[in-house]
């Protein structure tokens, strides 16, 4: 999310000492070096067709609360969200999802005294970002007997690692380590790790690197090099091949999620929070298609998908510049 981008992935804060866990993720200048046996450069062009397929709700409390971030399955969703009294403060809360829709009791994820960002959800385990003072760590929540747990030992670090995403065998997060930001791959049955991405940070704070899901045989995340470059990468597991999807003059791409097919979608738009915004989709092979063009103003971020046996469903957090207010809301996919 352009308005949003910089959370999370940067341990400082932003304004108060209420919002350390509100990370501003300093965008950097540098060229990217990329860890895969080979990178293939997608063009996308022009969308080839306009859906406007319709939005549904999923969370939409009312300002100063924000709710953002979903992580989703067909039998669970997991998202962040504040308080009135602490409007800029998340923790991470989690409930089953009944016939695509949020149901039953609300859990409260992160232990108290901690800031908290959402990550992924792989069965009944829930991966998400934990921040206390200024240190930031991946854990695991059970969603059936709620009990926390640690990733398997060299996830974490003294480093700041942020934004996890987990598959069957696979957990996709983002490390920074050396003035860099860097994606990496844990196979979580080796316990090998691949660093898909590295992206320098430079001194004007506009460039950083961020997950968006790994699902099936493939991994997606993003990265910006400066304010105005930002773009999507499709990363195939079994092959190790990096496919860079390249934006069109004046666009840019960010916020991914794929499918257990290899259908990307992320969020596409100019340099500027609301301006021109897109909900694209990329099939494998084939050719970027919007989905949605959301109205002046709107802005939106944090993808997730999954199928339902006959459609992605695809869930995003949605951002209104003006106000600073974020819900989240799906759309079925074609």
């Amino acid at each position: 999310m352009r308005c949003a981008r910089g959370r999370r992935s940067l341990g400082v804060s932003e304004n108060t000492p209420e919002e350390v866990g509100v990370m501003m993720r300093v965008p950097f200048h540098g060229r990217p070096v990329i860890a895969a046996a080979a990178i293939a450069v997608l063009a996308a062009t022009a969308p080839s067709a306009w859906a406007h397929l319709p939005q549904t709700p999923v969370k939409t409390q009312p300002n100063p609360i924000r709710e953002f971030g979903p992580a989703v399955t067909a039998d669970y969703i997991a998202w962040q969200q504040t308080t009135r009294r602490l409007p800029h403060t998340y923790n991470v809360l989690a409930q089953a999802m009944v016939a695509g829709a949020p149901s039953g009791p609300v859990t409260r994820v992160n232990a108290p005294n901690t800031v908290a960002f959402t990550g992924g959800i792989s069965g009944t385990r829930l991966a998400y970002q934990q921040v206390v003072g200024r240190q930031s760590d991946i854990r695991y929540f059970n969603l059936v007997s709620h009990r926390h747990s640690k990733p398997p030992v060299g996830v974490n670090t003294t480093r700041w690692e942020y934004d996890p995403r987990i598959a069957p065998g696979w957990l996709l997060f983002g490390r920074n380590v050396h003035q860099t930001s860097r994606i990496i791959l844990w196979n979580l049955t080796t316990n090998q790790r691949r660093v898909l991405l590295k992206i320098p940070f430079n001194r004007h704070g506009t460039a950083f690197a961020d997950t968006g899901q790994v699902n099936g045989d493939y991994a997606t995340f993003w990265a910006c090099t400066n304010r105005t470059h930002c773009s999507v990468y499709l990363y195939t597991i079994s092959s190790a091949t990096l496919t860079h999807i390249t934006p069109p003059a004046g666009m840019e791409d960010y916020d991914s999620a794929v499918s257990g097919t290899g259908t990307l979608y992320f969020a596409r738009g100019t340099f500027s929070c609301g301006v021109g915004i897109q909900l694209m989709q990329l099939p494998l092979g084939g050719s970027a298609t919007s989905l949605n063009a959301f109205h002046s103003g709107t802005d939106l971020g944090a993808l997730q998908t999954y199928n339902d046996g006959t459609n992605d469903q695809v869930f995003y957090s949605r951002f209104a510049c003006a106000t600073n207010g974020y819900d989240i809301y799906r759309i079925t996919a074609p």
